[in-house]
């Protein structure tokens, strides 16, 4: 689990099982809860989530309770982990490989590009978070190849799977509205006909979700458009510096963590794609404003992300643009210019893998809470780099939490790779001998299964 916020989330799954809509508050967190009109505490999350969890924690109760104490707890978590992972990261595969062989991309290039997209771009950060950025891309690619299918074949159901996976999106991260609406607006823009059945289909697969969305947000405060979430007395007001932040400095801005988004305009004479291109980067521009109007709440005192989490599924969605262009490029003469933006890019996807997305967040903590001064450099991504140089030296620990080393030293410090992650855990320690023997297997079990897949595809080469 990488953030609170995930847990929670199992939790309500967990208490959905039990025919429970209800939330157990939690003091400590209580940013996480509200209370609804009937007195009780509920969390201020959508059902999306929840929903694709609910069978996860079921099958994952076979084993232990997720969340509990204990090693059954741990290998519980980890079966949710594991399973929730591999649905959204197969669901973010199959949405690209589609789009492209929609776009008419040969299957071998296609197959290529989804795992150059993962490899190269922050699919392979946020592939591996319990948070909602993935799984929220996933249904946009889902709803951009409906579309596609839509102009092909004509089928009114896939429109109706468009409209339903667009909307669904409000329940998982309602602030994914501003990429979706410009997904339609595209499709609106570039159908050369029957526009008005194309909005009746659309809106007629949106319904259903979009029903879910109004109904739990009545059921819980008795108003459709009250989700929980609520920013006081504290009203936008828009920070320049913040705006930079969020877009193009080095501590968490987009095209920093994301540069192959610099691809973007490079459709050639694909009119419709350039479309959708200038349509995509225009709404992550303005919704980083939007942001930038409410610097308590964005920016380094919620920043446990790589890169700025709340623009993350607008650059999912944008990845299979992003390899139409550099196929575009790669014959071009900036051909050698695109390869050292996929160098950079490989570069920051492989620093951001390599320890959890919160080592830096941590450090500013922990030097906040003692009134040290701010580690340098201050910038994330910076730092990034000169933590893995400390790690290399062994003074990561040391220079992270001076005097203190067992603040977060155990995971923090520790690379960000399941196998040294979960070994390093104290839970996993407890357990005893057969519990890391069984672990030890397992990652056997992978890399047989990783040295077969190789051999596989050698031999039919």
């Amino acid at each position: 689990m990488d953030q609170l916020d995930a847990r929670f989330r199992m939790q309500q799954a967990g208490n959905m099982l039990g025919g429970r809509l209800s939330a157990d508050h939690d003091p400590t967190w209580s940013n996480f809860f509200a209370r609804g009109d009937d007195g009780q505490a509920y969390t201020v999350y959508g059902l999306g989530q929840p929903l694709v969890l609910m069978p996860l924690v079921g099958i994952a109760r076979t084993v232990g309770e997720p969340g509990s104490k204990g090693t059954r707890g741990l290998v519980a978590d980890a079966v949710v982990v594991l399973l929730y992972a591999t649905i959204v990261n197969l669901g973010l595969a199959a949405g690209c490989f589609g789009v492209f062989r929609k776009l008419r991309i040969p299957p071998r290039a296609s197959a290529v590009g989804t795992l150059l997209l993962f490899l190269l771009t922050p699919w392979l950060i946020w592939g591996r978070s319990m948070q909602e950025e993935a799984l929220t891309g996933a249904l946009l690619l889902g709803a951009f190849y409906g579309m596609l299918r839509w102009r092909l074949c004509r089928c009114p159901w896939w429109l109706g799977f468009a409209g339903f996976m667009s909307a669904f999106t409000a329940n998982i991260r309602p602030n994914a509205v501003f990429i979706a609406g410009a997904l339609f607006l595209w499709f609106l823009i570039s159908q050369p006909t029957a526009r008005l059945k194309s909005v009746a289909l659309f809106l007629l697969g949106s319904l259903p979700a979009l029903a879910l969305f109004f109904w739990w947000n009545t059921y819980r405060f008795g108003s459709p458009l009250q989700m929980g979430w609520q920013t006081g007395d504290a009203g936008w007001s828009f920070d320049p510096s913040l705006f930079l932040n969020l877009l193009i400095l080095p501590d968490f801005g987009l095209l920093w963590f994301a540069p192959l988004l610099l691809l973007l305009p490079l459709q050639g004479r694909r009119l419709r794609l350039c479309l959708l291109g200038g349509l995509i980067t225009g709404t992550l521009v303005l919704h980083a404003v939007m942001l930038a109007g409410f610097p308590q709440y964005v920016g380094h005192a919620v920043g446990v992300a790589w890169g700025p989490r709340y623009l993350m599924h607008g650059v999912l969605l944008a990845g299979p643009l992003i390899w139409v262009g550099w196929l575009r490029m790669r014959k071009g003469r900036l051909r050698t210019a695109g390869l050292i933006l996929i160098t950079v890019s490989a570069l920051v996807q492989f620093s951001g893998a390599y320890f959890q997305p919160r080592l830096e967040y941590a450090q500013d903590e922990y030097r906040t809470q003692r009134g040290l001064e701010d580690m340098q450099p201050y910038g994330w991504l910076p730092r990034r780099f000169a933590n893995i140089g400390w790690w290399v030296s062994g003074d990561l620990a040391e220079k992270s939490f001076p005097k203190d080393e067992e603040y977060g030293a155990e995971i923090l410090t520790t690379p960000d790779l399941p196998p040294l992650r979960i070994a390093a855990s104290s839970r996993l320690q407890s357990g005893g001998t057969v519990v890391v023997v069984a672990w030890s297997g397992f990652v056997l079990c992978l890399i047989v299964a990783g040295g077969a897949t190789w051999l596989m595809v050698r031999r039919r080469e």
